[in-house]
């Protein structure tokens, strides 16, 4: 049992007046100690099957139910005969169906035929678009490298003329005005400058006509592409059409048959696992409406309960747990497989998976102890543990002094996990193996004590 001793401050004081020449009072000492220390929540639980409920249901949803072999309660092994259905109205239809395939197949090997043969046009239209955008990029692919090759020639004489022309520049700079061959070296200059400007304006109209061709080749590139990207996805359209044509046509009579089969075979409908039937629905002589029981497997179960929102942060898959039922004192340890990240009206779903299966039956109450963490603390007795009015905890050591006389000395602390034994101790003052006064409520801080030896001994060794 958890306890708590409160000290309030006029009873210190009371105790610390009266104390004076009181002789010694002999207390109980605990070695302080790591202790492994959890903290736990009591939940109710319920025992369910641990794959929950399995349907019982038939697509024939317009069939009424011929006979009903199974009720509430009872225990079902896999594949038996759980409900018939009438088939008169489903023999009428196969008979009608199968009328109608050699028609159908008739059907679908003309839409097939004509399907292929725009298959064929399509691909041939094709074929020329395509040869057609192709000659036009080879033409402007030719017409762009006689440019460039012309260019390449006219800039090789632009270089030249420019040569000359600087040539002759400085030798007209070198050339007095009088000199006896100024006149023709100027003209001779003139006429080169005049020749070196027509060249790169040759040059250039060339130039501007590569650019023009090469966007021009460009855009018929893009146009190649696009046309192509077009034609090929209708084709593959028209293609995908007629494979499913091909196969409508080659396997009608096989898909009639496989259908009439299937729904042939379920007329009779089996369970679809081992287990209990928790509910009948299904009923003679009405139409059923796909759903006909529930099942409730029995061959493993869990436990299932909700828990608050304070407690299921501290939970993880994997984490351990226990609990009981009203069948057996017995304790069954489990573990957390599963935790619900959405919350209903009852709180966060949780599931927890039993080591042993034996004693259990769905349905019953289980009392669960989530243990909502573990850890190995320095700790005391919870009778140790002194709570005042004003919300300080403190606890009593008792302490050696230089003339050999022991005392109480107080220590305020905080508290940790608080389990049934033990109170969890944080303090920077407190260490290991300090002798903490049990049943500290006839001691004040600085009284003289006398440790039971008997008892501190027996502390000790535990």
């Amino acid at each position: 049992m958890k306890s708590k001793r409160f000290l309030t401050a006029a009873a210190a004081s009371l105790i610390l007046l009266s104390g004076c020449g009181d002789p010694a009072a002999a207390v109980n000492t605990y070695s302080l100690t790591t202790q492994p220390l959890s903290r736990a929540s009591e939940q109710n639980g319920r025992i369910v099957s641990e794959h929950g409920i399995v349907p019982v249901r038939t697509a024939l949803t317009e069939l009424p139910v011929a006979e009903v072999l199974c009720r509430a309660g009872q225990r079902v092994n896999e594949g038996d005969i759980l409900f018939r259905l009438d088939g008169t109205a489903l023999q009428e239809q196969i008979s009608k169906l199968n009328q109608d395939a050699d028609s159908a197949k008739q059907q679908s090997d003309l839409k097939y035929q004509y399907a292929a043969a725009q298959l064929a046009q399509a691909k041939e239209s094709m074929a020329k678009q395509v040869q057609a955008l192709q000659r036009r990029e080879q033409e402007l692919q030719n017409a762009a490298s006689q440019l460039r090759r012309m260019y390449q020639e006219t800039d090789a004489r632009c270089e030249n003329a420019r040569l000359t022309v600087n040539r002759l520049a400085e030798t007209l700079n070198a050339m007095q005005p009088d000199a006896e061959n100024y006149t023709e070296t100027e003209k001779e200059y003139s006429e080169a400058a005049e020749q070196y400007g027509s060249l790169c304006e040759i040059a250039d109209s060339l130039a501007l006509q590569i650019a023009q061709t090469e966007a021009e080749l460009h855009d018929a590139e893009q146009d190649t592409e696009s046309t192509r990207l077009d034609l090929e996805k209708e084709i593959s359209e028209q293609e995908y059409e007629l494979k499913t044509m091909q196969n409508d046509a080659a396997g009608s009579d096989a898909q009639t048959l496989e259908k009439l089969r299937q729904q042939s075979n379920s007329l009779t409908v089996t369970a679809p696992c081992a287990g209990i039937v928790s509910e009948c629905i299904g009923t003679a002589g009405q139409l059923c409406d796909g759903l006909l029981a529930k099942i409730m497997p029995d061959d493993a179960f869990s436990v299932q309960l909700y828990v608050p929102d304070q407690a299921v942060l501290a939970l993880k898959t994997g984490q351990k747990a226990s609990f009981r039922t009203d069948a057996s004192a017995e304790a069954y340890a489990c573990t957390i497989s599963d935790i619900s990240a959405v919350r209903d009206t009852e709180g966060f779903a949780v599931r927890l998976q039993p080591q042993q299966q034996d004693g259990l039956l769905i349905g019953m109450q289980a009392y669960v102890t989530l243990i909502l963490e573990e850890k190995e603390a320095c700790a005391v007795p919870n009778a140790a543990v002194c709570y005042t009015d004003d919300g300080t905890v403190c606890v009593y050591t008792a302490e050696q002094q230089a003339d050999g006389r022991e005392i109480a000395v107080r220590h305020e602390v905080k508290t940790g996990i608080v389990d049934q034994d033990y109170t969890e101790i944080i303090s920077d003052e407190l260490q290991q193996g300090a002798q903490i006064i049990l049943e500290p409520s006839d001691v004040y801080d600085g009284a003289a004590v006398t440790r039971n030896e008997t008892e501190s001994q027996h502390d000790q060794n535990t």
